[in-house]
C-alpha cells in the first residue's frame, strides 16, 4: 500500500465527496451532528499537524454558514469545504486512520488539496470572525 496521496488523488477524492456534502447541507440537523461529531474527533487526536489545524476553522465556517450567519461565501467553497471533512471523518479511506504515524497523510493531502481552491474565501471567513468575536 503506497503511504501518499498525490494531487490528483486528492483532487478526486475531494470530488467524490460532493453528493454527500449537498445531501448533508440540505440536511440541517444531520449537518449538525455531523459537525459536533468531528469537534469531538479532533479532540481525541493527541498531536493535530499544522495541514489539519484548520480543521476547527472549516467546521465554524460551514456551521456559520448553514446557520446563515456568514454568507459571503460562495456555495462551491462550502461544498468542497464539507468534502474535505466528510473524507477527514471518515476513518476507512485512502490510507485508513487507525494506521500509526500515517493514517492522517491522506486526510492532510485532501484538506491541503481543498485549501489550496478555497484560501482566499477562508481568510475572508476567518477576518469576519475575528471582526465579530466568533
Amino acid at each position: 500500500m503506497a503511504n501518499s496521496m498525490n494531487k490528483e488523488q486528492a483532487k478526486q477524492a475531494l470530488k467524490s465527496g460532493y453528493g454527500k456534502s449537498k445531501a448533508l447541507l440540505n440536511d440541517k440537523d444531520k449537518l449538525d451532528i455531523f459537525l459536533r461529531g468531528l469537534e469531538r474527533k479532533i479532540e481525541g487526536i493527541p498531536m493535530i499537524g499544522k495541514e489539519l489545524s484548520i480543521i476547527p476553522v472549516m467546521i465554524s465556517l460551514v456551521k456559520n454558514f448553514a446557520e446563515g450567519k456568514y454568507t459571503s461565501v460562495p456555495y462551491g467553497t462550502i461544498l468542497a469545504v464539507t468534502s474535505a471533512l466528510i473524507y477527514f471523518a471518515s476513518p476507512i479511506d485512502f490510507i485508513p486512520d487507525f494506521i500509526p504515524g500515517v493514517g492522517y497523510v491522506d486526510d492532510m493531502a485532501v484538506v491541503s488539496f481543498c485549501l489550496s481552491m478555497v484560501k482566499k474565501d477562508i481568510e475572508s471567513y476567518k477576518e469576519w470572525r475575528q471582526a465579530n468575536d466568533k
